[in-house]
């Protein structure tokens, strides 16, 4: 009976070390497949370090190159709000609405593509703020360098009364994060601008992450680019 035991417990211990090194291996894979993700690159462009993008790039919304304040209405960096950094957003948070344009409020960030892109894709990262404006919803507008800028309403869809837990008020909640994608045509190799513009007040940005095409999922998205 005793040898009968430990046999059982020397094939229950052989068992588990297959186990345990199967699932390394596959963790292994993952890491591996994983970190062959194309992503941005340090390039040295004469003095200046500017991140070089294959395929996927990331920027904490508090990190613009550029911003632009009016008189009564300011950008604001929220410390240590957001999933992975800080946060950015408008003071006064009843400010009026805002048309975009060159005299109102907006962020900037400068990225490069390595190659010609015909669909380029932003997701933006947003705190799940409530729609305080029932049927309107909340909005933002981007573009990329002078194309028209699109307005983005981070409410679209969103019907069904938060009382009733739907699932878009269910994701928010859990993920504290709602992702809105825009879609920009025909972009050329070499420096680009993305520009935001705050049209409603009360929005509050996280980050945005740029994808020329093979953006894997991720449940926090690509770890942030490499700035000068």
């Amino acid at each position: 009976m005793k040898s009968e035991l430990n046999k059982r417990t020397w094939l229950s211990s052989l068992l588990l070390l297959v186990a345990l090194g199967s699932y390394a291996q596959m963790a292994a894979e993952d890491y591996l497949c994983f970190s062959k993700r194309e992503t941005a690159i340090p390039v040295f462009q004469g003095q200046e370090l500017v991140p070089i993008v294959f395929y996927e790039e990331d920027y904490k919304a508090v990190h613009f190159t550029k911003v632009n304040n009016t008189d009564n209405i300011n950008w604001q960096v929220i410390p240590n709000m957001g999933r992975t950094s800080s946060a950015l957003t408008v003071v006064p948070s009843d400010a009026p609405q805002q048309k975009p344009g060159s005299n109102t409020p907006y962020v900037e960030y400068e990225f490069t593509l390595f190659d010609r892109v015909e669909e380029l894709k932003v997701e933006t990262y947003l705190s799940p703020t409530l729609n305080y404006k029932k049927n309107e919803g909340l909005k933002y507008a981007i573009a990329i360098d002078d194309e028209t800028p699109q307005i983005i309403n981070m409410h679209e869809g969103e019907t069904k009364p938060d009382w009733e837990y739907p699932a878009w008020w269910n994701n928010s909640v859990t993920d504290h994060i709602k992702k809105k994608m825009s879609i920009h045509q025909d972009l050329e190799a070499g420096r680009h601008r993305l520009k935001v513009w705050i049209v409603d007040p009360g929005m509050v940005f996280q980050k945005f992450v740029i994808d020329a095409g093979g953006l894997r999922s991720s449940y926090l998205g690509p770890p942030e680019s490499i700035r000068k």
